[in-house]
């Protein structure tokens, strides 16, 4: 948790203002840094038994409305589904920040309820490479977005 607030804390002090007002929910490169740590704490902090509320009320507030929703949708959709592996959730939120920069209204139609299933079978695929490209396809495959 203390990293998800330091990555945000060290964010919101090296960006200026205009940089934060972007369009997209994950603006290319912040978006991405931001995405690849709090993925990783938000699926640790539920695999230890923290609460989200517990979670949700340590995200600090008076950060700009993307950082404060970004980092929110992540630990909703984390805490909202049964538990994936990090390295696949990641691989996922990744390649959906990646894309949401280029697309912005197009990946705003995922829902993540429709990903959730092709990443649990992502999960089945023994090896780690291999596992990654499937939960970074899922997200086109459930957007629409060619790869």
């Amino acid at each position: 948790m203390k990293k998800i607030i330091v990555a945000i804390v060290v964010y919101s002090a090296i960006t200026p203002t205009s940089c934060l007002a972007a369009e997209s929910l994950c603006p290319f490169p912040r978006g991405l840094q931001i995405t690849t740590q709090a993925t990783k704490e938000a699926v640790n902090f539920k695999n230890a038994g923290i609460p989200k509320s517990e979670l949700l009320s340590k995200l600090p507030k008076g950060q700009e409305d993307w950082v404060y929703k970004l980092l929110n949708e992540i630990v909703d959709e984390v805490y909202s589904y049964p538990t994936l592996k990090p390295e696949v959730y990641g691989a996922y939120r990744f390649e959906h920040c990646f894309i949401s920069s280029k697309y912005p209204s197009e990946i705003s139609k995922v829902v993540f309820s429709q990903a959730h299933p092709r990443l649990i079978k992502c999960e089945e695929i023994l090896v780690e490479k291999e596992r990654t490209l499937c939960a970074i396809n899922v997200v086109h495959d459930v957007s629409g977005i060619p790869d």
